[in-house]
């Protein structure tokens, strides 16, 4: 809570602002590095098992992204793609 004093008026208390909170939006789907990130892998590895076909992407608009989902599935040892 802030107190401001003002001259000669009698003192004002101006109440908190409540937070506000964005919402929290789950992406469906990642860059390379973040994929790097969850996985717990080098650049280099992910690119490589990107290039073998071994981990599920998609090329969008000339970038690679990769699903959250897929990524998770990769790491099961259920996604075959």
């Amino acid at each position: 809570m802030i107190t401001i004093p003002i001259r000669s008026a009698p003192t004002i208390t101006i109440p908190p602002r409540p937070e506000i909170t964005e919402p929290v939006i789950e992406r469906i789907a990642v860059k390379a590095a973040d994929a790097c990130k969850m996985l717990g892998v080098s650049s280099g590895t992910l690119t490589l098992w990107t290039k073998k076909g071994l981990i599920p992407h998609r090329r969008i608009g000339g970038r690679i992204l990769y699903s959250v989902e897929g990524l998770k599935a990769f790491v099961d040892g259920s996604e075959t793609e």
